[in-house]
């Protein structure tokens, strides 16, 4: 069970932060709770991937904090060749209704909006998308993922 934690003060960015620490990890993929590609994804915001191991070119699409999905193609060792915007979160992710107050000191100041990702059958992401009180994309933040078949995500191991 994953409980509110109430964001404010200096602390406002650190309970989205820590999210992926509550979720439960799965045995057997990676070596370790802190190798395990689902982590991995979540952390650092990659709603899917696509690897051609023999071509020496991958692609994480990953949702950028100011609100892109961008596509980040990488080398064998999980650097980055480049990138490019694909999309943007409203345009691409459907809105399920989840709308969030986050106050601080009794001012309503960002709203916690929940958006899916279904770019096809069998991938899809949820991501919570905080916006001011003007709409101003301020932080994003993939929370869940859900995959038909076997995964592999490349990284670069010195991120971490």
């Amino acid at each position: 069970v994953v409980t509110d934690v109430p964001l404010g003060g200096d602390d406002a960015l650190q309970p989205a932060a820590d999210l992926t620490k509550r979720v439960p990890t799965t045995a057997g993929h990676g070596s370790g709770a802190d190798k395990d590609p689902f982590n991995y994804n979540l952390e650092h915001n990659i709603l899917y991937s696509v690897n051609d191991y023999q071509g020496n070119r991958h692609r994480n699409r990953r949702l950028d904090q100011n609100g892109d999905i961008v596509d980040e193609y990488l080398d064998n060792d999980g650097n980055e060749q480049s990138r490019q915007v694909v999309g943007y979160y409203k345009d691409d992710m459907a809105f399920n209704g989840h709308n969030r107050s986050i106050e601080v000191d009794g001012k309503v100041n960002e709203f916690e909006l929940q958006y899916e990702y279904k770019p096809f059958p069998g991938i899809e992401a949820v991501s919570w998308i905080y916006v001011d009180t003007e709409g101003n994309v301020l932080r994003t933040k993939v929370i869940s993922e859900a995959q038909g078949g076997g995964m592999s995500t490349v990284s670069n191991d010195s991120e971490e």
